[in-house]
Parts: C-alpha cells; sequence; structure tokens
C-alpha cells in the first residue's frame, strides 16, 4: 500500500529509536533524576503530512517490546484531567469514574509502576509547562526503558515538553513527500478499484501535473486521488488540474493544502457536501459511529430518497457515508472490537468554515468565550458551566442540540431550553447526573431523533406523543429496563430504531404498531392481547427479528398472521422455544412450526435454536442465495439436513441427532467457518469445502477419524479438536495453519509430523491427551505455546530453545516431567503450574534478558531459582515454604 510505503524511513527511524536503550544525561538539570526512566521524541510536522498516521502503523506493530502502550489524542482541547483519563481508558479498556486531578494521577501512578510504557500523545498545541508537569509527573514511577512519543505542528511545543521531563529536545522533522512518492500515493487512490492502469497513460500524465500542485502532502494526494477517482476521464481530469483553488508553495502550509481540500469538497455531490459540512459541529477528533451518523443525517433531512425499490433511507445515507472514506474525508480505526471513524484535523477545520453561518461547537466552561450566534441551527457544547447552558435559551432555531454534560443534572435547564427552542429535530445527551428527562419535551414537536447516553431510569410518559420520532437510542448503564418506556409508546407510528435493553420490547403491548421499526431485538410471545404472533404482520420494514417462547403460538391461523415470508427486508431471523436453554419447553404443533418456516428470501442469517418439534428445516432453504450463517442448535427430531445454499459463510451445528453431515458441503465455496459441536451419531465427515479458514469440532462421540484432504485445505487457519474420544490419529495438517487447540482426545497417542514444518503456525494448545507420550519439533515461527495435563509426556523439545518468536510459555499437570530443557533468549513471559516431579528450572534463565514475568504454582519439588534478570517480576504460590518467603 502506497500509505505504508511513503513512511518507511520514519519508520525505520522511530523504530530504531524505540529499541534503543534510555540514554539518561545526569549533568544536564538540577534535579536529573526525576524523569531517568523516560525518553522522548517528537515528530515535528505540518497538518497532512501523514505524522499521525504513519505512528499508527508503528503502533500497531508493537507486541512485546513494551509491558503497557497508550495512545492519547491531545488536540487543542487540552485538560489533565481528561489526558490523565485517556490514557487509563487506554490501558484499563474502560473509562476512570473519578472526578479529580489527583485521584487519576494516583490511579495512573499504580498502574504504571515499575512497567516499561509505550505513551503516544498525538496532535499537541499546548505548551503550558505547569500543565504538562500535571499530566507527566505520574509517569516517574514507570519502568526504565519506557518512551514518550508526541506529534506536533509546533517546534515550540517539542521544546515545552523535553523542559518538562529535563531531556535534550529530540525531533524528526516531517515535511512534504518526495514528488515520485506523493505520485504513487495519489495514483493509488485515483485508480483504485483500477486493474489495467496501461489503458488510462493519458490519466497518469495528468496525475503526474496534479502532484506537483499538492505540496507534498500526504492528505491532499489522498483526498484528490478520491476526487479524481469519480470519473476516469480526461476532461475531468484536466478540470481539476486547471482548477485555480490549487496554489503551488515551495514548502506545505496549513492555508494551502486547506484549498487544495476544498477543491475536493467543491466536486462532491449536493447531498454529500450537506453530509460532510454538517460534521463540523462535532469537536476536533470526534469519534464517529457509522450507523449512529447516518440516523442523525436522516432525522435532519440529509438523505435523499431512493427510486430503487426497497432501499432505505438507512442504505441510502450508509452508501453516502462509504463515498465520503472512500475519498478521505473520514479515516476509519479499529479499537477494543469497535470500528469507529475520524476526521483529520484540517478536514475538520474545512467542514468547521463551510458550515460556520449554520454550525456551532464550544468545548469549555468560560461563559466569556461562548460566542455563539443567535441563528444557529445545529450545535454541540461540552461544559460543566451552568451558565454556559443558559445561554443556549437565547437561540430559538435550533434543529439539532448535542449536550455532553458529566458533573451536572441537566433535568431543570432542559426544561427551559424545550420552552424556548421547540423547533428541535435532533436531541442527544451524554450525562450521568440526568436520571430523567422531563415531560416538558412534549414541546418539541418536530423531535426525530432522541439519544440519551448516561444513566436515565425513565422515559417521560409525554415521549409517546411526539409523532414525529423516528430513532429512541438510550444507552444505560445498569439501569432497570422495566421502567425506561412509556405503556402507550406503540403510538409513535414513524419510529425506525427503538434501541433500548433488549428485555424492554417484551414489555411494549401493541408493538405490532410501529410499522416502521426496522430491528426487533426481543419479541416474546404470550396468550394474551398485545402480544401474540400475529403483531408482527404489519412489521414489513423489519431487518432483524428474534422471537421467544414460540410454544405459546396457538394454532397454524395464528403462526401465518405473522407473515414472516412477505417480509422482504428480513436479513436476520432468530426462532426459540422459551428464552433459555434452562427451561422446560412446551411443545409447538408442526403445521404452526411449518407456517412460521415460510421464510423470505432475503435472508443472511437464519438461527433456529430449541425447536422440539421440527422434523426438517423448510424445502425454500438451499434456493435462498444470500443466506450467509446458519445455526442449528437442540432440535431433536431433525435428522437430516437439505442441500446447504452455496452462498454460506458460516455453518454452526450443536446438539443434534444427525447421522450425517450433507455431501456437498465441500460444493460450498464461499464457506469459511465450519462449527460442529454435541452430535453423537455422525461417525464420518464429507469431505470439507477448499477455502474453509475454521474448523471447530466438539464432542462428536462417535467420529473416528477427520478426512485426509484435511492437508489440502490451503486456506485453513485455525483448527480446534475436542473431546472426541474415538479419534486414534490425526491426518497431516494444512501448511497454512497459524492457531491449533487439541483438547481431551483420550485415544490419541501422537501429533502429525507434519506439525513442525508448518511455518506459519504461532498458537499451539495442547490439553488433557492422557495418551501422548512426545511432541514433534515445533515449528520456528511459534509465539505462544499452551500445554497442559499430558499424563504421560516425560520431556519437552531440545528444539524449543531455538524459536526465537516464542512469546509465552504454559506447563500445567505434567506429572512426569523432571526437567525442563533450555528455554529461548528472548522468551518475556513464562508460567509453570502443578509439576508434581519438576526438581529445578533452567540454568539459562537468568541469560534471558526479555523475562518479564514468572509464575510458579504448585511445584512442590523446587527449592530454588536461578538468578533472574531484575526487571522479572515473580509471582510463587504453593511451593516449597522457604521459596515462597523468599519470593
Amino acid at each position: 500500500m502506497a500509505d505504508l510505503f511513503v513512511g518507511k524511513i520514519l519508520d525505520n527511524f522511530v523504530m530504531q529509536w524505540l529499541r534503543k536503550p534510555t540514554n539518561e544525561n545526569p549533568t544536564h538539570v538540577a534535579s536529573p533524576t526525576l524523569y531517568k526512566n523516560i525518553s522522548l521524541l517528537s515528530i515535528v510536522g505540518h497538518g497532512g503530512m501523514g505524522k499521525t498516521t504513519l505512528l499508527q502503523h508503528i503502533y500497531e506493530d508493537l507486541k512485546e517490546e513494551f509491558e503497557l502502550k497508550m495512545w492519547v489524542c491531545v488536540s487543542n482541547d487540552f485538560d489533565a484531567k481528561k489526558v490523565i483519563a485517556n490514557m487509563l481508558e487506554c490501558l484499563n479498556k474502560e473509562r476512570p469514574h473519578l472526578e479529580s486531578l489527583a485521584a487519576v494521577q494516583e490511579s495512573l501512578k499504580v498502574v504504571v509502576q515499575s512497567k516499561r510504557f509505550l505513551l503516544v500523545l498525538d496532535d499537541i498545541w499546548e505548551e503550558d509547562m505547569g500543565k504538562w508537569e500535571n499530566v507527566l509527573c505520574p509517569l516517574v514511577y514507570g519502568g526504565l526503558g519506557s518512551k514518550i512519543l508526541l506529534t506536533t505542528r509546533l517546534d515550540t511545543v517539542a521544546s515545552a515538553i523535553a523542559r518538562v521531563i529535563s531531556k535534550d529536545k529530540e525531533i524528526y522533522p516531517l515535511n512534504g513527500l518526495e514528488e515520485d512518492v506523493c505520485l504513487k500515493l495519489l495514483n493509488n487512490h485515483a485508480f483504485a478499484g483500477v486493474k489495467n492502469l496501461g489503458a488510462h497513460t493519458k490519466l497518469t500524465d495528468i496525475a503526474s501535473s496534479i502532484v506537483k500542485k499538492l505540496s507534498g502532502s500526504p492528505l491532499a494526494a489522498k483526498v484528490i486521488g478520491g476526487v479524481l477517482n469519480s470519473k476516469l476521464n480526461e476532461s475531468f481530469w484536466l478540470k481539476v488540474l486547471e482548477s485555480n483553488v490549487v496554489i503551488v508553495e515551495p514548502e506545505p502550509s496549513r492555508n494551502n493544502i486547506l484549498l487544495i481540500l476544498k477543491l475536493s469538497f467543491t466536486f462532491l455531490p449536493q447531498p454529500l457536501q450537506n453530509c460532510f459540512a454538517f460534521c463540523g459541529v462535532f469537536p476536533q477528533d470526534h469519534e464517529f459511529n457509522k450507523d449512529d451518523l447516518v440516523r442523525i443525517w436522516i432525522a435532519l433531512g440529509f438523505i435523499q430518497e431512493s427510486s430503487i425499490e426497497g432501499e432505505t433511507l438507512e442504505d441510502i445515507g450508509g452508501r453516502y457515508f462509504d463515498v465520503l472514506v472512500r475519498k478521505s474525508f473520514f479515516d476509519e480505526f479499529h479499537d477494543y472490537k469497535r470500528i469507529y471513524y475520524k476526521m483529520h484535523d484540517l478536514l475538520h477545520d474545512l467542514a468547521e468554515s463551510i458550515s460556520s453561518e449554520e454550525c456551532f461547537g464550544f468545548v469549555g466552561d468560560d461563559v466569556l468565550s461562548f460566542k455563539l450566534p443567535k441563528n444557529v441551527r445545529h450545535l454541540f457544547v461540552k461544559t460543566e458551566n451552568p451558565e454556559v447552558l443558559r445561554m443556549i435559551i437565547d437561540v430559538k432555531n435550533l434543529h439539532s442540540l448535542f449536550l455532553t454534560v458529566d458533573y451536572q443534572d441537566l433535568t431543570e435547564i432542559l426544561i427551559e431550553i424545550f420552552g424556548a427552542s421547540r423547533r428541535i429535530r435532533l436531541l442527544f445527551i451524554c450525562s450521568r447526573r440526568t436520571k430523567k428527562i422531563s415531560e416538558a419535551i412534549k414541546n418539541l414537536r418536530h423531535l426525530r431523533y432522541l439519544n440519551h447516553d448516561g444513566y436515565l431510569t425513565q422515559m417521560p410518559r409525554s415521549l409517546s406523543s411526539l409523532y414525529h420520532l423516528q430513532f429512541i437510542i438510550c444507552r444505560n448503564r445498569g439501569v432497570p429496563s422495566e421502567v425506561l418506556l412509556p405503556y402507550d409508546v406503540s403510538n409513535l407510528s414513524n419510529l425506525r430504531r427503538l434501541e433500548l435493553h433488549h428485555k424492554v420490547f417484551s414489555s411494549v403491548p401493541g408493538i405490532g404498531k410501529l410499522r416502521s421499526l426496522q430491528e426487533l431485538n426481543e419479541f416474546n410471545v404470550k396468550n394474551e392481547n398485545g402480544y401474540r404472533i400475529g403483531e408482527l404482520e404489519q412489521m414489513r420494514e423489519l431487518r432483524k427479528l428474534k422471537i421467544h417462547f414460540l410454544e405459546n403460538v396457538k394454532d397454524a391461523i395464528e403462526a401465518c398472521n405473522a407473515k414472516l415470508f412477505e417480509k422482504r427486508k428480513l436479513t436476520d431471523l432468530f426462532l426459540n422455544w422459551g428464552n433459555t436453554v434452562d427451561e422446560k419447553f412446551g411443545s409447538i404443533k408442526v403445521p404452526q412450526l411449518q407456517q412460521l418456516l415460510h421464510i423470505p428470501g432475503s435472508l443472511k442469517q437464519l438461527f433456529l435454536n430449541h425447536l422440539e418439534s421440527l422434523q426438517c428445516l423448510p424445502s425454500s432453504l438451499p434456493a435462498i442465495s444470500s443466506l450467509k450463517h446458519l445455526e442449528l442448535e437442540s432440535i431433536p427430531l431433525l435428522k437430516s439436513l437439505p442441500e446447504l445454499p452455496p452462498s454460506l459463510f458460516r455453518l454452526y451445528i450443536e446438539s443434534l441427532k444427525l447421522e450425517c453431515l450433507p455431501s456437498s458441503l465441500s460444493a460450498i465455496s464461499s464457506l469459511k467457518f465450519v462449527d460442529l459441536a454435541y452430535i453423537p451419531l455422525v461417525k464420518s465427515l464429507p469431505e470439507l469445502p477448499p477455502c474453509l479458514s475454521s474448523l471447530a469440532i466438539c464432542s462428536l462421540d462417535n467420529l473416528e477419524c477427520l478426512p485426509s484432504s484435511l492437508s489440502a485445505i490451503s486456506s485453513l487457519m485455525e483448527l480446534h479438536l475436542e473431546i472426541i474420544p474415538l479419534l486414534k490419529s490425526l491426518p497431516d495438517l494444512p501448511p497454512s495453519l497459524s492457531c491449533m487447540f487439541i483438547t481431551s482426545l483420550d485415544k490419541l497417542e501422537c501429533l502429525p509430523s507434519s506439525l513442525s514444518a508448518i511455518s506459519s503456525l504461532q498458537l499451539l494448545n495442547l490439553d488433557s491427551i492422557p495418551l501422548l507420550k512426545s511432541l514433534p519439533e515445533p515449528p520456528p515461527s511459534l509465539c505462544e505455546l499452551y500445554i497442559k495435563s499430558l499424563d504421560k509426556l516425560e520431556c519437552l523439545p531440545s528444539s524449543l530453545s531455538a524459536i526465537s518468536s516464542l512469546m509465552l510459555l504454559e506447563l500445567e499437570s505434567i506429572p512426569l516431567l523432571k526437567s525442563l530443557p533450555e528455554l529461548p533468549p528472548s522468551l518475556p513471559r513464562l508460567s509453570i503450574k502443578s509439576l508434581d516431579n519438576l526438581e529445578c528450572l533452567p540454568s539459562s534463565l537468568s541469560a534471558i534478558s526479555s523475562l518479564k514475568h514468572l509464575e510458579l504454582d504448585s511445584i512442590p519439588l523446587l527449592k530454588s531459582l536461578p538468578d533472574l534478570p531484575s526487571s522479572c517480576s515473580i509471582k510463587v504460590t504453593n511451593c516449597d515454604p522457604e521459596l515462597m518467603k523468599r519470593y
């Protein structure tokens, strides 16, 4: 990728700096030892030069070099408590609920104590040394070799922070790209999806001329490349080239890059211009959720209806967003298993300037700096000052209001705002102290979107009179869900999304009146008016539907009333007896069930769980060409499966009395994931699909062998084998495996010798294989090795010491193991538990300078330890009393 190619020089320089030892100069200042554990490097350059992007690649590549990693985007909204809270959130994966600076400082001190950390401070503007002293002082307790990387546009910022930690200023200036590199980056985006670049020689010549005007800016190259990609014709590219908006300057600057970005904005279609410009209301570095932003655009009327049959406003808005991402107006990020998006700060500046007459954002508590235009339509305010909030009352034409107030109860001020600003279409409230929303919300007759993030305990009764409402979103935190909605919320016939705890849905009578609803995450069938299956009849916009307590469907006529087959937009369907696997289910008669299984051809995911009387799957199943995910669980009368759809991506089968699987399984070229569990009658498996990525087999009591063709599946990366009591041997394994788990195989006596040749294997977990006496040589690529409950294993492979990539070794319950071989010199983590005959550890442990964690538990014959590296933390439990006393 061109984006990665751009950063090679910086990447190499920074990686070398990260790996070199700390370089303390004790004679530099009067107090030289305070920050002796920390080194500092500043990346300095204009906006749009790629500082953040390049460091992100480096940050993700670092695995075991540091015990702790923190990434904090600082920006110009500087607050010491907030910066430290962001560090703690990065480390603990949750936001600390601490209200004072001292409290977060103490918490950070405890977390970093004696740990070697990497801290990235991105996009710093603040130069006040006193403020930075508040942020950095807890870090003096970190381990030796800790590093701070920062990015800034200002050389004075780099100097200020260097003075705080008493270091010489060490900077890497990042200027514009060389012209040839910038051209490669531009072409990468301009010709994205183009297979034959040679067919566009005239365009490549024009691109060479355009890139001369981009001042070497990676951001400008990506965005202009996205513009060019929209029309691959000569006249359009010449129009971009000849535009007077692009100005050549010898060095990149904020102004000329902004002009280039403004050019790209002018080439967007008008609806996309409106959507992008509105985003200027949010603060810099705001994290966007795609689905949330699309709903906001819908509520504010930015999405144009489509002429394509069946296409919803959400589909259109999602397409708008994808175009903006493709054109680099938004960048995608991954964190804690979530995906979010951000705008580069220069693009944020552009959106802010374009929308300045209608959008206004404010972060802070200073009333004097809150210069609020009276005619603003879209307002974002983050403050703790009630006087700032009261100024909102003077704005009469608000269409959207975003309020973030952590430590104030907004109830009273909201009453005043609801009385003064009656044209509000969108209301977002983030407040931990606001437990309820006033009944005065009934004044907001135009309200389309209501989002509350906090600790709400009840919704106002008057909410059900706001007939224009399309979205109600309440991301509550641990509050009883039953009290959230008024009884007659089903009057809101325009409601498209109701995002609440799933139990709330089951308490809404007559939910079938919500004909615009797209997701119903829990519908509990009851034998009483307002809760019968027929409530689903008119809900034709549903995309996701989960039905429980099907045993309460009275007869086939009532089942037919659900009209599932008429829901042409339905993509996810979940059908279940009762609500949990522990309940005693009733029995629904077959005719009712067959009516419910008249399913539409639009399905992408089908989940059938605990269907007591189901004897066969719907005959239409093989013809559902869109079906990607099929899950069948606890269907005791289902003894055979029909042909499966050729589009299937994931197949999960658990607790069925099948005697065999369809032979056509091998012909499903799209099938990547297969999970088979608790299918006791299956004795053999058919040939497996050639593109399989993951295979998991658990509790197949009569399975005696795996298909020999397993070794030919060159795409297989994960293999899980668990509780297969008759399996005596494994076939050769495919060379593509990266993870392998083998657990509770009572008759397995040996592992295939081909294991040693799997150069991609990174994780190997062997557990409860009582007849396994020896292990083959492990592959040199191994990063994690777990060996547990191998009763007859007497020794580990001597070649273990040669695996330089090994990051973790765990040994547990291997009773015959008396000694360990030499271990890899780069091993960071070693855990040894319940080794009854182990008398000593290898003396070479003292030479493993990378060893950071050693855990010893229940090793009765171990009397002493060899010398260990000073950086190694040691935990000893249930061992010799003298040994435990020492450690």
